[in-house]
């Protein structure tokens, strides 16, 4: 018997032998080997570090070490769909409140992970960046009723649909910027009672429908530069009642009609350069009593309505610089005069436009000498203009000379100077009145600096329009006698002597009249 069973335990040795070496060859061959390609791991943590992952996320806890309450993930796959199990490692941290998610060059995402961000009640700032997001589907954010903060940047959106945003309670920033947005839902932003800037800044946007702007009244500052505009409507911006800032640049708009902006009451800022704009009508601008800065440069304005500044008493800044005007009159400029003579921090800039030297740029000249502001007074010594035909200018001798000097300020090189000739004993000698850069006179088309010019030598004809400011309250004194009020002016000797007599017949009326 002992024998028998040694047999049989040797037989299965030998059975057990020969299956191993079979197993081991057959792990061997070409269709079992171990195919060399990554193992893209999947897990619950959503802090863990691998090299193999597909969702890579770096942490922060609170002070306490308890909880994460940030994370900043970078999506490293092109297969990520959304029943991926990386998103799930987010379910077990649900007082996340800063989420930022940035697809790296190998990676894609063509949606937006709603299911993920449902469950985080706390979040207060989301920031998804470099997707291929084609569109915002309706309630696409909507139980994120803390978040203040959304950016969705250089993610390729091209259409934002009906209530895409709505019903966020605390959202007071929303940044669309760098996407392709073509078309607006007329309800996509609806129900956000705190939003105070909108970015829709680089986008393909050429028409907004109206009222897509009512729901959101407490809009403060609204970004529109560097899209396809080619018009407005005043239903446009309806509901912005509190918007003080609007940004319009760089876009394709061409005119401006009739109270365009009127239900912006409190604008404070207006930016329109780099547009097409050619024709701004008289009443463009009502409604803006209010606006402090508007920017008009790097358009192709020819002419301005002598009325266009009439509703924005309160503008400080205005850029003009760059464009077709041949003129701008004294009339124009009149409603914000105040504010360019008085304010200390007012700006004009008019300069590179095709002026032609004539009167109606006289007022330029009392503006630079009776204006506190010295940036203005710099920006006014850059204008130029073409000079159509030959004029003396009074070289720097002449004005070095102290009987030209009576009301010249701090630069009396474009001071106005008195009429000599006329209404005084003195004159200027004829060495000062002849050559200015080898000739006496300047030619025909040659672009000169307005201020080198005499003033009261400009071309004036045709012009009824006012040319010279009227007297400032900071360069008059008043005297009031018999009840009349009499001003005298500073200017030239010829003004003063008119006033004085005027001055000394109305004393001898009102001395007779009263006795």
């Amino acid at each position: 018997m002992t024998s028998i069973l040694q047999r049989h335990i040797a037989l299965m040795l030998v059975i057990m032998c020969v299956v191993c070496t079979i197993e081991s060859t057959r792990d061997r061959t070409p269709n079992n080997r171990r195919r060399d390609r990554p193992v893209v791991s999947t897990t619950n943590n959503l802090c863990e570090k691998g090299v193999d992952m597909k969702l890579l996320c770096h942490c922060n806890h609170d002070h306490y070490k308890q909880k994460i309450n940030e994370v900043d993930c970078f999506l490293l796959h092109e297969e990520f769909p959304q029943s991926d199990p990386s998103w799930f490692a987010f379910n077990s941290h649900p007082n996340i409140k800063h989420i930022q998610l940035t697809v790296t060059q190998h990676g894609f995402l063509g949606y937006l992970p709603i299911d993920v961000f449902r469950r985080q009640r706390d979040l207060q700032t989301l920031n998804i960046q470099y997707g291929n997001i084609r569109e915002i589907p309706s309630y696409a954010f909507s139980n994120l009723t803390r978040v203040h903060n959304i950016t969705l940047e250089h993610n390729q959106v091209e259409v934002l649909n009906a209530f895409a945003f709505a019903n966020h309670a605390a959202l007071a920033e929303l940044n669309l910027q760098l996407n392709q947005i073509t078309s607006i839902n007329r309800l996509a932003f609806v129900n956000l009672p705190k939003l105070e800037e909108l970015i829709l800044s680089h986008n393909n946007i050429s028409t907004l429908p109206n009222d897509v702007f009512a729901n959101i009244t407490n809009l403060n500052k609204l970004r529109l530069n560097d899209n396809l505009l080619t018009a407005l409507t005043r239903d446009v911006f309806k509901g912005l009642g509190k918007l003080m800032q609007l940004d319009l640049s760089v876009n394709n708009l061409k005119s401006l009609g009739d109270g365009v902006f009127a239900e912006l009451w409190s604008l404070q800022e207006l930016y329109l350069e780099n547009n097409s704009l050619e024709r701004i009508s008289e009443r463009a601008f009502d409604g803006l009593n209010n606006l402090r800065i508007l920017h008009l440069q790097n358009n192709k304005i020819a002419l301005l309505e002598n009325g266009v500044f009439s509703t924005v008493p309160a503008v400080t800044t205005l850029n003009l610089n760059n464009n077709l005007l041949e003129w701008l009159t004294y009339t124009t400029v009149l409603p914000i005069m105040d504010n360019l003579v008085n304010n200390t921090s007012s700006v004009l800039s008019i300069s590179e436009n095709r002026f032609i030297c004539e009167c109606r740029l006289r007022w330029i000249f009392d503006l630079h000498n009776q204006t506190k502001n010295r940036e203005l007074k710099q920006s006014l010594e850059r204008i130029t203009c073409m000079l159509e035909h030959a004029h003396q200018v009074v070289n720097d001798n002449a004005l070095n000379d102290p009987r030209y000097q009576i009301h010249f300020e701090t630069n009396p090189r474009n001071a106005q100077p008195m009429d000599f000739d006329v209404h005084n004993d003195l004159s200027i000698p004829t060495n000062h009145i002849n050559e200015r850069h080898s000739s006496s006179k300047l030619h025909s088309s040659e672009k000169v600096e307005l201020l080198n010019l005499n003033p009261n030598q400009l071309p004036c004809e045709a012009v009824t329009d006012p040319t010279e400011l009227p007297l400032q309250r900071e360069s008059v004194s008043g005297y009031d006698i018999g009840g009349f009020k009499l001003f005298a002016s500073s200017g030239s000797s010829h003004d003063i002597a008119t006033n004085f007599i005027v001055t000394a017949i109305l004393a001898i009326s009102t001395a007779i009249i009263l006795s």
